[in-house]
C-alpha cells in the first residue's frame, strides 16, 4: 500500500506578508510541487482571499488566528474529516522541503524522520550554515499515531486553548523530543541532504526583534556557499545582499562547537534510560 504524507501548514497572516513573504510562500510551494513522490497533501490553516490555492493536492482550513491557534484546528479538522496521511510533517510557508526526500522515504519503515543538524538558509545572501541543537528541528516526519499522540504542554504565550491536552504535534518542536526515545525507530537524515531548510532573512518577525543584527545572524553558525545537492535550485535565484562577512576563528570556533555537540547529542537528545 502506497505512504501517504500529510503536510500542515499554518499560513502567515495577511497583515505580516510583506512583497519578500509571498515569494518565499511561492517558492514554498512550487517547492512541493516538485515533489517526485505525488502520494502527499498539505493542509493550509489561514483565511481565503489571502493566496490562491496552488493545486489539488492543497487543502484549506478557513481560520484565521494565532499559529498555536491554527495547529490545534488543523489536528481537529484531520480527526474529525479522517484526512488521510501516514506522517504528518509541520512546515512554515516560508521555509523549504527536500523534494527528494519523499521519494527516498517511501519504502522505508519509522516513527519519526529528522534531521540531526538544524540546517539554515539566508534567502537574502544564498548562504547556508547548519548547527547541532539539543532539541529536534520545527519540521521532521512523524509516524501519525504519535503525531497526534496526547503528550506534553502547549507553548506559552496569550492565545486559545482549546482543548485541556496537547497532542505532540501541537508542542513547540523543542519539546519533541521529550516524547521520542531509544524505544521508537529514528531515522536520521544524511548531514548533506537535510529534510528542510529553515529560512533566514532581516524581515522576518524573529530577526526584527533582534537588538544586533550581525550577532543574530551569527547565532546560526558559520554561513557558507550552498552545496547541498538537493537545493541547489535555490543558487538560482537573484540576491540583494551580500554574504555576512565571518573570520576564519569564528569558524573554527564553530567547528569545534559543532563536533562536541555531535558527540553528546544522543546521550542528551536519545535518552540512553528511555525516559
Amino acid at each position: 500500500m502506497q505512504k501517504t504524507f500529510l503536510f500542515i501548514i499554518p499560513l502567515t497572516p495577511a497583515s505580516h506578508l510583506s512583497e519578500d513573504r509571498r515569494f518565499l510562500r511561492k517558492l514554498c510551494f512550487d517547492n512541493l510541487h516538485s515533489q517526485s513522490y505525488t502520494a502527499w497533501k498539505a493542509l493550509l490553516i489561514g483565511k481565503p482571499g489571502e493566496h490562491e490555492i496552488p493545486g489539488p493536492n492543497f487543502m484549506l482550513l478557513d481560520f484565521e488566528g494565532h499559529k498555536e491557534e491554527k495547529l490545534q484546528m488543523a489536528t481537529q479538522y484531520i480527526r474529525e474529516h479522517q484526512v488521510e496521511g501516514d506522517y504528518l510533517i509541520r512546515l512554515d510557508d516560508d521555509d523549504i522541503f527536500n523534494p527528494r526526500l519523499l521519494k527516498e522515504l517511501s519504502d522505508a519503515s519509522f516513527d519519526l524522520y529528522v534531521d540531526r543538524s538544524h540546517h539554515y538558509w539566508n534567502s537574502e545572501t544564498g548562504c547556508v550554515s547548519r548547527a547541532v541543537r539539543y532539541w529536534f528541528p520545527n519540521t521532521c516526519i512523524h509516524k501519525r499515531a504519535h503525531a497526534l499522540a496526547p503528550f506534553g504542554n502547549f507553548p506559552p504565550g496569550d492565545y486559545t486553548r482549546y482543548k485541556s491536552q496537547c497532542l505532540l504535534i501541537e508542542n513547540e518542536h523543542n519539546d519533541f523530543h521529550h516524547y521520542y526515545n531509544q524505544n521508537h525507530r529514528i531515522l536520521f537524515s544524511e548531514s548533506k541532504a537535510p529534510v528542510y531548510l529553515r529560512t533566514i532573512n532581516s524581515g522576518s518577525i524573529t530577526s526584527l526583534q533582534a537588538s544586533r543584527q550581525e550577532d543574530y545572524m551569527n547565532s546560526f553558525g558559520f554561513w557558507k556557499k550552498n552545496t547541498l545537492k538537493d537545493f541547489l535550485f535555490l543558487n538560482s535565484l537573484k540576491r540583494n545582499k551580500k554574504p555576512l562577512r565571518q573570520t576564519w576563528r569564528f569558524w573554527i570556533n564553530d567547528l569545534k562547537s559543532t563536533l562536541v555537540s555531535l558527540k553528546n547529542y544522543d546521550r542528551i537528545v536519545i535518552r540512553k534510560n528511555g525516559v
